[in-house]
């Protein structure tokens, strides 16, 4: 498995830097083509909502101008090659960052764009941020793309130049897990190692799928595996992820997400709802 086709939802925001930092660094290392997509509201918006029609375009221009120019500013940066969807050639060379504006709602643009390529990235603040949840919700449920969440409070993305010095895989031995487990081929380095956070249900229930199973599929594709935690815990599943993920001291959590349905995890809480809310560190998530 390889990375030749990233999408990158950014709309000019501080926190959404280290995501599209993170985003091109990734393309610059697996010499991919990252598309960078700038929401804007969608014709009818105005309308809906009241807003001023010639106001809104104005302002929807002048955002996509910054974007973009925010967006050339990291290429440049980063010695990749950076060009317009109008302007890019099919077959140029890669690396490279494509910008593009996509007029919509979220829940129609991720799908469009994110159906047909490797990796979605996209930025996250805090929980009082809608809009950020909205795009990794759109990226994880209506998408079978795997996700790279990078918090603007994780703090610089320079880690993500090189391959991840420690990686963390949470394992509970679903169907979730199983696809967490297949996505590491597309950010690990021959030979790297990874640290299997095992989380056993409590109430005495084994895991359908061992946790040795899936140290051995890593061993059989040229991985190194150890299992570093085991429970069950008395903290909830997603806290004593993310407390096992800090004493391992890693720099990217790989997990399957919302393996149990996306509304039960809403109404009763869930380890994905726990580790998008509370998570300062890089997510690879898979659903």
């Amino acid at each position: 498995m390889t990375i030749k086709s990233i999408l990158c939802i950014y709309t000019g925001e501080n926190r959404e830097a280290p995501a599209l930092d993170a985003a091109c660094r990734l393309a610059k290392r697996h010499r991919a083509e990252l598309r960078v997509v700038h929401l804007s509201p969608p014709a009818d918006y105005a309308e809906l909502f009241g807003e001023d029609v010639t106001a809104l375009e104005k302002d929807g221009i002048e955002r996509a101008r910054r974007t973009e120019k925010s967006a050339e500013d990291v290429a440049r940066r980063l010695h990749v090659p950076f060009s317009s969807a109008s302007d890019a050639a099919p077959d140029g060379k890669l690396p490279r960052v494509v910008f593009t504006v996509a007029n919509g709602y979220v829940d129609d643009v991720v799908p469009a764009h994110g159906r047909a390529c490797d990796l979605i990235v996209t930025g996250r603040d805090d929980v009082e941020v809608s809009g950020d949840v909205d795009v990794i919700l759109a990226a994880l449920l209506h998408t079978c793309t795997p996700t790279l969440v990078v918090p603007y409070r994780a703090g610089s993305a320079g880690s993500l130049a090189d391959p991840w010095q420690t990686v963390a895989l949470a394992w509970d031995g679903g169907a979730a897990a199983g696809r967490a487990l297949r996505c590491l081929e597309l950010i690990l380095a021959p030979g790297q190692k990874v640290e299997i956070i095992c989380i056993r249900p409590k109430g005495g229930k084994g895991i359908v799928c061992p946790v040795e199973d899936a140290a051995r599929w890593l061993g059989l594709h040229g991985y190194v595996a150890r299992v570093s935690h085991t429970g069950p815990f008395a903290m909830s599943a997603g806290d004593a992820i993310l407390v096992n993920a800090r004493e391992l001291k890693a720099d990217l959590l790989v997990m399957g997400a919302y393996g149990h349905d996306h509304w039960r995890e809403m109404l009763f809480g869930g380890a994905t709802d726990c580790v998008l809310k509370t998570g300062e560190i890089p997510l690879l998530l898979c659903h």
